[in-house]
């Protein structure tokens, strides 16, 4: 992909591809990745199509849990912030190693819909924390995560309790809505 020059968050998947296999076939993966799901358009930074993937979380977050959604919608964190690092490296530059493996091995066996699992997973594991902090708290929260020591049994159990439809998911990114409505009082999440 000539049209993708080098980010910074390539070194992270790069890392987790060669401590799982050789060179040659690290690289072969990496130009693979390029061409499929999200990566492209993060690694490219595409603001637009990030927004489009933030939309496609949050419309998630609202479905799934919808208390810890409405909080950050109402302190307003916005998604983009934390959702560029956290999916243009798959969680590698964010989790400890043994998570963001376990995040990779639900990528490579279940495919991108994990990622969303993955980010489900995170905030369900943080979701008592969450709701009880002010704007700064949060946003550091969400863009320090791997100082939170999630354990990465808890984040994978959180994960695989949300079933995630990708093509679903990927029509939300695809389509133009405005965000989803605010939680209802007595929601679960």
């Amino acid at each position: 992909r000539p049209g993708v020059g080098y980010v910074q968050g390539m070194s992270h998947v790069a890392a987790m591809l060669l401590l799982n296999m050789g060179p040659e076939e690290a690289f072969v993966c990496m130009v693979n990745l390029l061409d499929r799901w999200h990566f492209q358009d993060f690694f490219m930074v595409s603001m637009p199509r990030v927004e489009r993937y933030a939309h496609a979380v949050n419309t998630m977050l609202a479905r799934h849990l919808p208390k810890v959604w409405g909080h950050l919608r109402g302190l307003g964190v916005d998604s983009r912030i934390y959702l560029l690092e956290w999916w243009m490296t798959a969680f590698s530059s964010v989790l400890s190693l043994d998570a963001a493996s376990r995040v990779w091995d639900m990528l490579i066996v279940d495919g991108p819909s994990a990622l969303v699992q993955a980010t489900l997973g995170l905030f369900k594991v943080l979701s008592k924390q969450l709701l009880r902090m002010d704007f700064d708290k949060a946003l550091y929260l969400l863009t320090h995560i791997g100082e939170a020591e999630v354990g990465a049994d808890d984040l994978v159990t959180a994960a695989r309790s949300f079933t995630i439809d990708y093509d679903e998911f990927f029509a939300v990114v695809e389509a133009q809505h405005p965000p989803p409505p605010p939680p209802r009082e007595g929601a679960p999440g």
